[in-house]
């Protein structure tokens, strides 16, 4: 692994959180990331936990995406640092 550039740093505001406060927020985030999946596919069929979602245009659903990528990473960054799968 490479120990210089933006890679390295990935994850590191997560460095004094608990792991199971790491898995959690995994979880919620690829959760989050499922359920905006499945919006872009089911623009139109009911679903209660997506009402908020539906609120926002195209280009607010694409940048929260990108910033649940983003934090995705960062978590599964700190967990490889911490020697977890």
């Amino acid at each position: 692994m490479n120990d210089r550039g933006p890679t390295a740093r990935r994850g590191l505001q997560f460095r004094d959180t608990p792991r199971d406060d790491l898995l959690r927020r995994q979880e919620d985030a690829q959760t989050k990331l499922r359920l905006l999946d499945w919006l872009a596919r089911n623009p139109a069929s009911a679903r209660a936990d997506a009402d908020e979602l539906r609120k926002l245009d195209a280009s607010e659903l694409a940048k929260l995406r990108q910033e649940t990528l983003d934090l995705l990473t960062d978590l599964r960054a700190e967990l490889r640092r911490r020697g977890d799968p």
